[in-house]
């Protein structure tokens, strides 16, 4: 297996020379740039939400019929817009509501020894149908995450979504005005998500150029999905992101993936959900390892690891099956992903640190494997511990 170096030219290293097996996979510290609270809740939590507010248009005695409409399930094809179709804003009675599923999402993602992370949100989605004040949601969410990120030992961020299609660009300065209350409290930056392809990233040029400047935050915009490779650069150079959601598409340019590489930008790759939003075909025609080949900084993420059904093993596990990932692979990815958060560079090298030594640690616990995931025989782990029982 193989690596690169911080120039993109290719590298052997010792931990690369074998498979990464799925229990490693699981011990290694990851670090996630792209998760939406609102494809995060738990099964179960959604439908005791549903069944609160009686919502009879939902099957609340089936649980597997229930599945089928938040989920992604074995019987929808790889699709967009049946995956857009899985979220719905019918779920909150009180403010309880989104400080739970925060909460929730925050425990569930240190499950997955998630180190640290910058979970996305949409004040719009929960105050859309329920009434509440765009204040008391971003409240009630930071303190439901932070209690996550206490009791899971996570280190936390937070990015506020504003959506395409749900709001103009006078009603996303006003959210942007209302976040910055916030920053303290751990807000880091602002994501423009939603229906790219209606609504192109110049649309927004007003609102994001000089946003840094201006408020603080950093942008991250969603690009390159159901656009080609223009509306990446557009996103890079108009609205001055520093990070771009997925952004698949920028391989059809090689001016695009220069000056995402030129520039440091981070791509916030999901290559589960890119597979059932049918944006790839198959995870082994998904452009990641090219983009890691010519040394643009590319990150592992999920997306929406509750609509998809995985998780974020999931998704290196698939890195390692596909595209021959091994442990040093891993590290450099998650290094990129933290000199890629909305933190500041202090607070950068400190992560970068401690991130290190953890992996370092993760790595020690493991024995060692053969090029088929299988624990090597006759190794020095094992003799060693051969060494200990006669003792």
């Amino acid at each position: 297996m193989t690596g690169l170096d911080r120039e993109g030219s290719m590298q052997k290293g010792t931990h690369n020379k074998i498979a990464v097996p799925a229990k490693l996979i699981k011990a290694l510290p990851k670090v996630e740039l792209h998760r939406h609270l609102e494809g995060a809740f738990r099964l179960k939590t959604l439908l005791e939400l549903a069944r609160k507010r009686n919502l009879t248009e939902f099957p609340l005695d089936d649980e597997e019929a229930f599945r089928r409409i938040v989920q992604m399930t074995e019987h929808d094809e790889p699709d967009f817009l049946t995956f857009l179709s899985k979220f719905k804003a019918d779920w909150y009675s009180t403010l309880e509501d989104p400080k739970r599923v925060a909460y929730e999402a925050v425990l569930d993602a240190a499950k997955e020894n998630v180190f640290y992370m910058e979970m996305r949100f949409s004040p719009e989605h929960y105050a859309r149908k329920s009434g509440f004040a765009l204040e008391a949601v971003i409240e009630a969410i930071l303190e439901g995450a932070r209690r996550g990120a206490d009791e899971g030992g996570v280190h936390l961020a937070f990015l506020v979504t504003l959506g395409r299609e749900k709001l103009d660009a006078n009603a996303m300065k006003r959210y942007i005005k209302i976040c910055q209350k916030y920053k303290e409290r751990g807000i880091a930056g602002i994501d423009l998500a939603g229906d790219e392809l209606n609504f192109p990233p110049e649309l927004f040029g007003k609102v994001f150029k000089g946003l840094y400047e201006r408020t603080g935050f950093y942008a991250t915009i969603h690009a390159g999905e159901a656009r080609g490779a223009e509306s990446v650069a557009t996103a890079i150079r108009d609205l001055d992101a520093r990070r771009i959601g997925h952004g698949l598409r920028t391989i059809e340019d090689p001016a695009a993936v220069e000056l995402a590489r030129e520039r440091k930008i981070v791509l916030e790759q999901c290559l589960t959900s890119n597979r059932l939003t049918g944006t790839v075909r198959s995870i082994g025609k998904h452009p990641f390892p090219e983009y890691y080949k010519q040394g643009v900084r590319v990150t592992l993420n999920t997306d929406d690891p509750q609509i998809q059904q995985s998780t974020l093993n999931d998704d290196y596990a698939l890195a390692a099956k596909h595209f021959t990932f091994g442990l040093e692979d891993f590290r450099r990815v998650n290094i990129y992903s933290l000199e890629g958060s909305f933190q500041p560079p202090e607070a950068q090298k400190a992560l970068i640190k401690k991130y290190t030594a953890a992996f370092d640690a993760a790595i020690a616990g493991a024995p060692p494997t053969d090029k088929y995931g299988k624990p090597a025989k006759n190794t020095l782990h094992e003799k060693t511990a051969k060494r200990r029982e006669r003792a």
